[in-house]
C-alpha cells in the first residue's frame, strides 16, 4: 500500500499513480469553474458554455478517472504508467483552457481527449480478447464524436441529445457490471 501513497512531483502539481485521483479532482474543479462566469457577470460567456463544460469537460474527466482506474481489473493488465497519466491530465487541461480562451479549438480538442481515452481501453480489450467489454470503448468513441457534430452541420438538438445519451449509456455500461468483476 505504500506504493499507492507515493506521488511524483511534476512542477508544482503532485500527480498520484491512481488515475481517479487527478481526474476526479479536476472534474470537481471544472464543475466549480463552470459556474464562475455566472458569479462574475450574471451571464455565461457563451450560450453553450455550461453545456460544453459539463458534457466535454467534467464528464470526460470523471469517465477517464473511473475507466483508467478500473481497466486493470477488468482486463487483468498493468495500470497505465505515470507518464501516460501525466500526459492525459495535461491534454485535458489544454482542452479546458481552449474552451475558456479559444472556443473554436475546444470541441476538436475535447473530442481528441475523449477518443484518446477510448483508445486505451479499446487497445487493452483487444489485447486481452475481453469482447464483452467492447461496448465501453464503442460508447466512448461515440461520445468523442459528439463535439464534432455541430461542425458537420448536425442540428444542435440532435447532437446534444446524442452526447447525453452516450454519456448515460457509458455510465450504465460501467456501473451495471457484476460486482464480482471489481474484486
Amino acid at each position: 500500500m505504500a506504493g499507492e501513497r507515493r506521488v511524483k512531483r511534476i512542477g508544482i502539481v503532485a500527480c498520484p499513480s491512481q488515475p481517479f485521483r487527478p481526474f476526479f479532482a479536476l472534474a470537481a474543479l471544472d464543475a466549480i469553474a463552470g459556474v464562475l462566469p455566472w458569479l462574475a457577470s450574471g451571464n455565461p460567456p457563451r450560450p453553450d458554455w455550461h453545456r460544453d463544460e459539463l458534457l466535454f469537460g467534467m464528464a470526460p474527466a470523471v469517465m477517464a478517472g473511473f475507466l483508467l482506474t478500473a481497466l486493470p481489473r477488468w482486463t487483468r493488465t498493468a495500470p497505465i504508467s505515470r507518464g501516460v497519466l501525466n500526459a492525459l491530465v495535461a491534454f485535458w487541461w489544454v482542452a479546458r483552457l481552449a474552451h475558456a480562451g479559444l472556443p473554436d479549438f475546444a470541441r476538436p480538442l475535447s473530442a481528441a481527449f475523449i477518443l484518446t481515452i477510448a483508445a486505451i481501453p479499446a487497445h487493452r480489450i483487444a489485447a486481452t480478447r475481453k469482447s464483452r467489454e467492447y461496448k465501453v470503448a464503442a460508447l466512448l468513441i461515440l461520445l468523442g464524436a459528439a463535439p464534432l457534430l455541430p461542425a458537420a452541420r448536425i442540428t444542435l438538438d440532435l447532437w446534444l441529445w446524442l452526447a447525453i445519451a452516450f454519456s448515460v449509456a457509458l455510465a450504465a455500461a460501467a456501473c451495471l457490471r457484476p460486482v464480482a468483476s471489481f474484486g
